[in-house]
């Protein structure tokens, strides 16, 4: 029986433990736009509604993408994986669009994503080496 790539699930929960700590960490900063262009006076309030918000975006997004990947089922699936990308990188560049003065944690947010395409970009190239890699092989069987 082929284990799933990556191990499964808990490639999720972790990409999702790694960004709600880095939420939680981010929302120490000082929002400076808020110091310097709004003239709050320190000390601020602690974002906890805005970082709750966050945290059940991030894991809507993780669901999406474990629904997309899918790594029960995933044996050698580029496809899963390229979709994924594709809906990585519209949620960057979504996400982008609100960066100018943005509290510090959506900034981490958006950095997070970065991440998630990036390790979705590795997963893509694994699976499209061991497709072809697969094909070549089957190829090689049937020219015996």
């Amino acid at each position: 029986m082929n284990k799933p790539i990556l191990g499964g699930l808990w490639f999720f929960i972790a990409f999702w433990g790694v960004g709600v700590i880095v939420l939680v960490m981010s929302s120490f900063q000082l929002d400076s736009y808020k110091l310097v262009v709004l003239k709050v006076p320190l000390p601020h309030d602690y974002p906890l509604q805005d970082i709750l918000n966050m945290i059940c975006v991030m894991s809507l997004e993780v669901l999406l993408f474990y629904i997309v990947i899918r790594p029960i089922t995933y044996k050698h699936s580029w496809r899963r994986a390229l979709m994924a990308i594709v809906i990585a990188i519209f949620m960057i560049l979504c996400f982008g669009i609100f960066l100018m003065h943005a509290p510090p944690y959506m900034g981490w947010h958006w950095l997070w994503l970065v991440s998630v395409t990036f390790a979705l970009f590795i997963l893509f190239l694994i699976s499209t080496i061991q497709t072809l890699q697969l094909m070549l092989s089957r190829r090689s069987d049937t020219k015996d």
